[in-house]
């Protein structure tokens, strides 16, 4: 049983040699396995790191178009907000101008009523009498 395959560990009758090949040949299955346990494990990692980037992003996103739509409502708020300060501001104005008239208007009723009264009073009054011209007696014939 000459086996000379040109093994680096010598001659095939050697026992020696030949439990060294077979410990060669389960080491390299025992790496093969290895290798094949890391490739999957990174593999199932990089599917669950990729769902959970996933779901991340989406989760993301949708806190983004909350904000966005929060963003929004509040800058309509705020427009109408700023319109009814301007309605009210408007409607200030004119109660202003509204109150001033009604006052010059009613100081000038005042003003005509009290003409009205003095009139009334004068129209009231019995007008002085006159005083009766002295009747010249007719001279009798």
């Amino acid at each position: 049983m000459d086996d000379d395959d040109g093994d680096y560990l010598g001659d095939s009758t050697d026992v020696t040699a030949s439990h060294a090949r077979r410990a060669v040949g389960r080491a390299s299955v025992v790496a093969w396995v290895l290798f094949g346990l890391t490739a999957t494990v990174l593999a199932i990692t990089s599917v669950v790191l990729a769902r959970r980037y996933s779901e991340a992003q989406a989760h993301l996103m949708t806190e983004a178009n909350a904000h966005a739509d929060a963003m929004a409502k509040l800058a309509k708020q705020e427009t109408a907000t700023k319109e009814a300060a301007a309605r009210a501001d408007q409607a200030e104005d004119q109660l202003k101008t509204v109150t001033a008239d009604r006052d010059a208007l009613a100081a000038k009723l005042k003003a005509d009523e009290e003409k009205l009264a003095k009139a009334q009073t004068v129209a009231a009054a019995p007008p002085p009498k006159k005083a009766k011209k002295p009747v010249k007696k007719k001279k009798r014939r």
